[in-house]
């Protein structure tokens, strides 16, 4: 019993199974080197037979299996190991029960110290030692089932047998002659030790059915039981010492042996009783104690219950104020909001889902969400009644249909609520949807726009990756770097190395909310070179925020040759017009001469109309200035100008 209590069950069985298989294993060993005696007359004992020491490695190795797991093999073993040990105690049983020798008890060893004492039945157990593995024998088979009952009938077997090994015990420690002197009840002092641990023990593997429960239970009865039995035993064991030795040593006659048993006896009952009267006066102290401080508790709980119901009582107005003010909110709502049960079956409405589908709220508590629903769109997705679990929702969009039967377009958010309703919040977005047919539209004429454009287009990302391009940017850079783009591809893969940084610098400033315009040119293997007007301006989302940024690159390879060849007109023109100023100075210089000369030789040849000297000299004159005139002529008419 203190095995049972004071070591773990897996421990105990473990080392009990060791020590019967090695107990076993050793007197075999002696038993073939013949250094065992059959019969002791200084000990007046039968010692363990061949067979016995056999049959305890038997109940060793069942003990070990025991500890596995229960599957199909281990049990088959655990039980053809029971057989073993149950044909062990059988077959020498029934030699003695019908009289008769089948050579079973020397069919190991043939036991030569028997034979010269003239023992009757060399090799054979006692009776009462095959009727033990017998029991045992039962046990082990049916220890593991998975009936109760015959885990049960195990059990009691198991209990027997620690039974009949402990009044063998009690034949030895006071001296009982039947005990010794008949074969039958005769139990070698080994044997019953192995017998009575290994019953014991066995027990732990259904610690919960039969005599174990009492002493492996936790109430005060399996307490009281633990104590007063280990107290008992202890004191039999003493006092049958006391008397062995008392007997050996001669300290006394039987009769005073005997009342100082008795008088041994009523004192360790005296205390006993005071033992156990202590150790409930005290669990009886404690309890009062305990008793005391639940009232204790008590009142204090009945002080927090008071605290908590006003607590509760004050919440509970909150609360009635909170729902009115959220009654208030969902009346106010501009969304629809309705709740309607697994059914379909509504259970409340707001104002703004009477005004959206034109019903009332009196009609609209009389219909099924199912009747609101356009049908054709509930053939392909159908109403999610309690599909969600609690708390969770869901965002889709539904085509409702008006009282005056016109379809309109709304967005509902479905969330199941407590007792298996769905609340949901609708919103009307039809013009939502028109605006994003629109959008559509305009997209699709964008792109049409994009595709048919002669300006090259590239959209990037914040890390200058390639999101999107038209053909125009395909054909640019097919032609210009000889690079097909693709989707995610990096420009600074194709970008020429020289203007990079250069571009970098752009797209930064960018990137920052800034827009930028530059012109670049590259040559041609012709000699010409081509010109493009660089755009670059900032992408952003929804929410404002830059998420790239578009390249945009125009051909203006034209525009600037018109505006060079306008430049050289420019400058052509301003030649000429310096030329013309020079003639007029020329003219002002040469012309005004000459003049002046006929003019002052005019005024000499009216006073001497007959001087041909004068006259000779105007004719020169006259001559010298038409040569100025021809000069500046031919300076006018210069087809350089």
């Amino acid at each position: 019993m203190v095995l049972m209590y004071v070591l773990p069950k897996v421990k105990a069985v473990t080392i009990i199974a060791l020590v019967s298989l090695s107990i076993g294993i050793l007197v075999l060993i002696g038993w073939a080197l013949h250094l065992l005696p059959f019969y002791s007359e200084k000990l007046n004992y039968v010692l363990v037979m061949f067979n016995t020491a056999l049959g305890f490695c038997l109940l060793g190795i069942a003990l070990v299996f025991t500890q596995f797991q229960v599957k199909k093999y281990n049990t088959i073993v655990l039980r053809a190991l029971a057989l073993l040990i149950f044909l062990t105690g059988a077959l020498s049983l029934s030699q003695d029960l019908f009289h008769f020798n089948m050579g079973f008890d020397q069919l190991f060893m043939i036991d030569l110290v028997a034979i010269a004492h003239k023992y009757p039945f060399p090799g054979r157990m006692s009776g009462i030692t095959a009727v033990c593995f017998v029991l045992l024998g039962l046990a082990f088979f049916g220890i593991v089932a998975k009936s109760q009952l015959t885990r049960i009938i195990s059990q009691y077997m198991l209990h027997a047998v620690t039974g009949i090994t402990f009044i063998a015990a009690i034949g030895y420690l006071y001296g009982l002659a039947s005990f010794n002197n008949l074969y039958v009840l005769n139990l070698a002092v080994p044997a019953m030790i192995l017998f009575f641990l290994i019953s014991v023990i066995a027990t732990l593997i259904n610690p919960t059915i039969g005599i174990t429960g009492l002493f492996t239970g936790e109430l005060i009865g399996a307490t009281v039981v633990r104590r007063l039995s280990v107290l008992i035993v202890l004191m039999i064991i003493l006092f049958g010492v006391f008397r062995v030795e008392s007997r050996r040593f001669q300290f006394f006659s039987l009769d005073v042996t005997v009342s100082l048993l008795v008088i041994c006896c009523f004192l360790a009952g005296i205390g006993v009783i005071l033992q156990t009267a202590n150790w409930l006066n005290r669990i009886d102290k404690k309890r009062h104690e305990a008793e005391e401080e639940i009232k204790v508790m008590n009142e204090q709980l009945e002080k927090r219950v008071e605290d908590r119901t006003a607590e509760l009582l004050a919440s509970v107005e909150e609360l009635k104020k909170s729902e009115e003010n959220y009654r208030s909110l969902i009346e106010q709502a501009s969304d629809a909001v309705y709740v309607h049960d697994f059914k379909g079956v509504f259970t409340d409405v707001n104002a703004s889902m009477c005004k959206m589908t034109g019903y009332s709220r009196k009609e609209l508590m009389k219909l099924n969400i199912i009747d609101l629903i356009e049908p054709e769109q509930l053939k392909t997705d159908p109403l999610l009644l309690g599909a969600l679990g609690i708390g969770k929702s869901i965002i889709k969009q539904r085509q409702l249909v008006h009282k005056n039967g016109q379809l309109f377009d709304v967005e509902v958010n479905l969330k199941t609520i407590a007792d298996n309703q769905m609340l949901v919040i609708a919103r009307d977005i039809t013009e939502r949807k028109k605006a994003e047919n629109v959008l559509i539209r305009s997209e699709a004429n964008l792109k049409i726009i994009m595709d048919t454009t002669d300006t090259a287009y590239v959209l990037m990302d914040r890390q200058l990756k390639v999101m999107t391009f038209n053909p125009s940017a395909v054909k640019f850079l097919t032609d210009q770097f000889k690079h097909v783009p693709v989707k995610g591809a990096l420009l600074a893969d194709y970008f020429p190395k020289e203007r990079y940084p250069k571009f970098i610098m752009y797209t930064q400033a960018v990137l920052k909310g800034g827009n930028i315009s530059y012109e670049m040119n590259f040559p041609k293997p012709d000699g010409s070179v081509h010109w493009y007007n660089a755009r670059l301006f900032p992408i952003t989302n929804d929410k404002n925020e830059i998420f790239g940024l578009m390249m945009a690159l125009s051909d203006i390879t034209v525009t600037k040759n018109s505006e060079e060849s306008l430049k050289n007109a420019n400058m052509r023109i301003q030649e000429h017009i310096n030329n013309v100023k020079e003639t007029a100075w020329k003219q002002s210089h040469l012309i005004r001469g000459p003049l002046a000369t006929l003019k002052g030789s005019i005024d000499m040849l009216e006073i001497d109309p007959s001087n041909d000297k004068i006259l000779e000299y105007i004719k020169g004159v006259l001559e010298r200035l038409d040569e100025v005139i021809v000069e500046l002529s031919d300076d006018v008419s210069d087809p350089s100008l």
